[in-house]
């Protein structure tokens, strides 16, 4: 991720929650996409793009005591703010595309509304392939479908402006070129969500989802 995207994250980390994580409805949805997510007590998942842990909470929750929640982002003060949010969260300052952790660490790897801010989409997903367990889980999520996010960041302009989630065909290829097999794809009005298990060596799925 670039210096002047870092800056940008840094530079809204005080007023994010406030401008997009305030309304009951929109964190009774955060709430049932946490409870979709499938995570049992004693999982090790890793935030992966935290932000100011808005889903790490509600992760670590699920995750019980004997679980372990890893808020990982690349902007500091997203972090600092992330602090409190999570019963048995660690805080990580690390970039997405070269994790600091070992082989088949994780249970679950989620993204939540941060996939699109990542420079290199296949190299993360290969990261992400790397540090989950056999069998584990991808989940890339947004409580805004594509075509929205790429109107927002658009709007937003400066650092985000061009950035956008791959269409489903390219994200497919990359998932099954990553080593995953899709499990779940949505991409609509107001909801976009996709799981994925690990499974290399499997063959292409593209046309089941095509």
């Amino acid at each position: 991720m670039s210096a002047e995207k870092q800056s940008f994250f840094d530079g809204l980390a005080c007023s994010w929650d406030e401008r997009f994580y305030r309304d009951d409805e929109v964190n009774l949805r955060l709430d049932a996409l946490a409870v979709r997510l499938d995570v049992k007590p004693g999982f090790r998942i890793i935030d992966l793009g935290c932000g100011t842990g808005i889903m790490s909470g509600r992760l670590s929750a699920l995750a019980g005591e004997e679980g372990r929640v890893f808020s990982c982002d690349f902007s500091m003060k997203m972090l600092e703010m992330a602090k409190g949010k999570s019963l048995n969260a660690v805080s990580i300052c690390s970039d997405a595309h070269c994790l600091p952790f070992k082989d088949k660490f994780f249970d679950r790897v989620v993204s939540f509304s941060c996939f699109p801010h990542f420079d290199d989409k296949p190299r993360v997903l290969k990261e992400a392939n790397r540090v989950l367990r056999d069998e584990g889980v991808l989940v890339i999520s947004h409580l805004l479908g594509s075509r929205e996010l790429a109107k927002v960041h658009r709007e937003v302009k400066g650092a985000v402006s061009t950035d956008r989630l791959p269409s489903k065909k390219t994200m497919l290829r990359s998932l099954v070129k990553a080593g995953f097999r899709v499990l779940e794809f949505h991409d609509e009005k107001g909801f976009y969500l996709l799981r994925a298990r690990k499974h290399n060596g499997v063959k292409s799925c593209i046309r089941a989802f095509s």
